[in-house]
């Protein structure tokens, strides 16, 4: 089906005078005409087919990607992770005064900060061709001390024959990671290249169970 976005006037010498007002402003005219093409091209781009890839499973960027939690009632309630095929246990506290195994929702956060970070660096040393060997992405959460944004400190450690410049390719790499992007704008994100030791702010490390348990939820003990 063939989908017309513009209906264009039918052009013709007296259309064009009238619009110019039979007095010679040829400025008139010029942009008139010029309106006439630009519609002629935005009708020509819109008068491509449009072609419906809803059915098509080798497109797979454009499926929506859903990740979704249950509670599994044959483990004690504990809340199981799906993401396709894939699915893990979520750590945490239950509620009831167990702990539940696996990684809390802050170890996701900084998961998924990690594997992005690393994913970029490897994406940019392919299109570069540059000779990293080995790559490790550390990150940890971490509470900000008074009056100071909550942070991410990661570390990176690059392996192979890379020199200054190549480095500083694959730290800019890292910086320009989509869910560093995202999660940038509410933390800080504070990276080492090559550290042994954090080194970073005496920020505390983020426990989740604490900040949970430090929710303005009121504890009712049934009957």
């Amino acid at each position: 089906m063939v989908i017309d976005m513009i209906a264009l006037p039918e052009w013709s010498p007296d259309l064009v005078a009238e619009r110019a007002g039979r007095s010679g402003r040829r400025a008139e005219t010029s942009r008139y005409l010029q309106d006439l093409f630009c519609a002629a091209c935005l009708r020509s781009r819109s008068s491509k087919p449009v072609v419906d890839h809803s059915n098509n499973r080798n497109l797979v960027m454009t499926k929506i990607r859903e990740v979704v939690v249950v509670s599994d009632p044959t483990n004690h309630g504990a809340l199981v992770c799906r993401v396709g095929d894939s699915q893990f246990t979520v750590g945490g506290p239950d509620g009831a005064g167990r702990i539940s195994t696996g990684p809390n929702p802050y170890d996701l956060l900084s998961a998924s900060l990690a594997a992005c970070t690393a994913m970029s660096i490897r994406f940019q040393a392919r299109r570069q061709r540059l000779p990293l060997e080995r790559l490790e992405v550390g990150v940890s959460f971490r509470h900000g001390a008074q009056g100071e944004r909550d942070s991410f400190a990661r570390t990176l450690v690059l392996g192979g024959e890379l020199d200054a410049h190549q480095r500083a390719l694959l730290l800019e790499a890292a910086n320009l990671c989509p869910v560093g992007r995202i999660l940038g704008i509410g933390a800080a994100i504070n990276t080492r290249l090559d550290a042994t030791a954090s080194g970073h702010s005496p920020s505390t490390q983020a426990s989740y169970e604490d900040d949970l348990a430090q929710l303005p939820i009121p504890n009712i003990t049934p009957d």
